[in-house]
């Protein structure tokens, strides 16, 4: 089954030598940009450890196995696994709350229902707020027998650090997956620069397209920073290019800012760009600011960025980072 998650060798041999020697850890934390597999791996180990086929775990065809793959198909199943429990972020919500994480103390007090073991995987553990992030850490400091937690995130920074010291980190790093990409018409430069500008794994030009316009967005605003363009005209172009996003791809907009950001200081010291088909723009960029102007600026965008998790509008947000940094760099 660890054939569905393209790329990550090592990491594949890691979780089939820890299940085989026994040394599975109670806890882990996969960390790493969005988009580049996490809770897809997560639910292929989980299918190792409810396997039936102990000499070829994740074999596959077991119930288990084949219940797991239902899943990982489609979220809303109507036969999903009753051991494989997924937590995240509720309808109508902006973060997991107590009443998210609650199947977590009921369900530990009672033996798996099916299988040999329970595994909880929490999504985006990052936005559990901070009442149910300590409810979750009463359990992880004196996890039941037989169940496995794997926590998920894009932003370990943001967890406690109790919960950080109770977990086993495995950080996804997409450079794993570079040798697996390959779109006709794009060279797999091309498509390197794409991954490392903050795509998750790219199966299709349409995939390609949509890491364009968020990048495109990115620069708009960027460049908007340095002129006097009234932002009414900047917000009908950032809108035309975001429109369709959802909160995952503005994300990625916020990223793009990131790895421009990181470019125009990586041009000013002579080291290589990301972004190489953009090093037109970064040059400029980079003739006009300072270092101080792009880590002050750095500085903004995070905070700008924390709205995103509270359902504010992306545009709103694009508002603020314009407005301060045209404030900085006066």
């Amino acid at each position: 089954m660890f054939d569905i998650v393209k790329g990550y060798p090592e990491l594949k041999n890691f979780f089939l030598n820890a299940y085989k020697k026994e040394k599975m850890h109670t806890t882990y934390l996969f960390k790493g940009r969005e988009g580049i597999g996490k809770k897809l791996f997560a639910k292929v180990v989980s299918a190792m450890i409810l396997c039936e086929n102990e000499e070829n775990s994740p074999c596959g065809f077991c119930r288990h196995c084949l219940k797991v793959k239902g899943m990982i198909e489609d979220p809303l199943t109507p036969n999903p696994h009753l051991d494989l429990v997924e937590i995240g972020v509720g309808e109508g919500k902006n973060e997991i709350t107590v009443e998210d994480v609650e199947p977590i103390l009921k369900l530990t007090s009672f033996p798996p229902y099916e299988g040999r073991a329970r595994i909880f995987i929490i999504d985006n553990c990052h936005l559990m707020n901070r009442v149910a992030a300590n409810m979750v850490l009463k359990t992880l400091e004196e996890p039941p027998e037989n169940t496995y937690f794997f926590l998920i995130t894009a932003k370990p920074d943001s967890l406690l650090p109790t919960i950080l010291s109770r977990c086993e980190q495995v950080y996804f790093n997409p450079k794993d997956l570079e040798e697996y990409m390959k779109i006709e018409g794009y060279s797999k430069e091309q498509l390197k620069a794409f991954l490392n500008a903050g795509s998750g794994f790219l199966q299709n030009k349409e995939d390609i397209e949509a890491i364009k316009r968020d990048r495109q967005a990115a620069l708009i605003i960027l460049k908007s920073l340095l002129n006097n363009e009234i932002f009414i005209n900047i917000e009908k172009q950032v809108q035309a290019l975001i429109e369709d996003n959802n909160r995952e791809d503005n994300n990625r907009v916020f990223f793009n800012l990131y790895t421009l950001l990181r470019d125009i200081l990586a041009y000013k010291s002579g080291s290589e760009v990301i972004n190489t088909d953009l090093e037109g723009d970064i040059k400029s960029l980079s003739d006009k600011v300072s270092p101080d102007f792009v880590f002050e600026l750095i500085e903004i965008i995070k905070k700008a960025q924390t709205g995103l998790n509270f359902n504010l509008k992306p545009l709103q947000m694009i508002s603020l980072i314009i407005t301060e940094g045209r404030r900085i760099a006066k």
